[in-house]
């Protein structure tokens, strides 16, 4: 057990120096979170977002192979700056996306898109990771259904 906690103990700070490395410093904008794998969303409680969206999943149900199925996911900006959307990447090519290129103010509300293109039969889960600006200011949103 002993061992077990000091390769813990040894992988946390190895991933802590690589984020401060690679980023010139410390970097509150959610490079801890990247090098580690997981959201600022999932760091904070969710009442500590400063995204707050109506939803963070959609599941489309049973949907047609090749006919192109688009949710959209409506958030507000509830942090004391301006949101600027960095980047938006779906799991796959099989998702596209369209969100604001503009600043979103502080209490401004704003929507990303995902539309989802069948090409595939049965189940799918797709994940789209939000990254912003602003301190913990990302988010993953998840899209499913079964295509038929």
């Amino acid at each position: 057990m002993r061992k077990f906690s000091l390769l813990l103990l040894t992988l946390t700070f190895g991933l802590m120096a690589i984020s401060f490395a690679t980023s010139g410093g410390f970097a509150p904008h959610g490079a801890m979170s990247k090098a580690l794998g997981v959201s600022g969303a999932e760091l904070k409680s969710d009442d500590d977002s400063p995204m707050k969206f109506e939803k963070l999943t959609h599941d489309f149900g049973s949907i047609e192979q090749n006919q192109p199925v688009s949710c959209t996911f409506v958030f507000t900006n509830e942090s004391g700056e301006a949101m600027i959307i960095t980047k938006v990447k779906p799991s796959c090519g099989c998702t596209a996306t369209d969100y604001p290129q503009e600043a979103i103010q502080p209490g401004e509300t704003a929507s990303i898109t995902a539309t989802y293109n069948p090409k595939s039969m049965g189940k799918f889960r797709k994940s789209i990771i939000v990254n912003t600006n602003v301190p913990y200011g990302e988010a993953i949103l998840y899209i499913s259904g079964e295509v038929k």
